[in-house]
């Protein structure tokens, strides 16, 4: 666990970093990850080349990580200063690639296209920043997972 005012000026300035802005196609939401999970001492994702799906198959295969499809347990967990992340596969997207954003510590927020209280992500990917969670993944496919780390 870490104070999440650190949590929250550590991922104030990831979704700012120049590196990680879209540039030419390319998106960076795999890189904001890795660092994400070192800033909370997880190694799970330090491989430099690992994609957003290949993170998504860790998740899904460690005893380190719960999944969990509400948003409301997950914004909770995140508040108390814990790792968090709200992923969606390709597959369930329909993309060539998959996307996964660490849940920022704060209250939901009500999607009005969802029609129910969402969390905050620190979302880097097509657009960056601090955004709710019906705004980085498509609402036409439901709310993301999300997995919790337990030390």
């Amino acid at each position: 666990m870490i104070d999440p005012e650190k949590v929250k000026e550590f991922m104030l300035a990831l979704v700012k970093a120049p590196e990680l802005q879209p540039a030419n196609g390319k998106t960076y939401c795999n890189i904001a990850a890795r660092r994400v999970a070192q800033f909370f001492g997880c190694h799970d994702f330090d491989a430099e080349d690992l994609i957003a799906d290949a993170m998504i198959w860790i998740l899904l295969g460690s005893n380190y990580w719960i999944k969990t499809k509400d948003g409301e347990i997950a914004a909770t967990f995140a508040r108390s200063g814990n790792l968090c992340f709200a992923v969606m596969s390709s597959e369930r997207l329909g993309e060539a690639h998959g996307h996964i954003a660490a849940v920022f510590p704060a209250q939901c927020e009500i999607s009005p296209s969802l029609g129910h209280p969402v969390p905050l992500l620190a979302n880097v990917g097509k657009t960056c920043g601090i955004t709710k969670e019906s705004v980085d993944f498509p609402v036409s496919k439901g709310e993301a997972d999300y997995f919790l780390w337990k030390l």
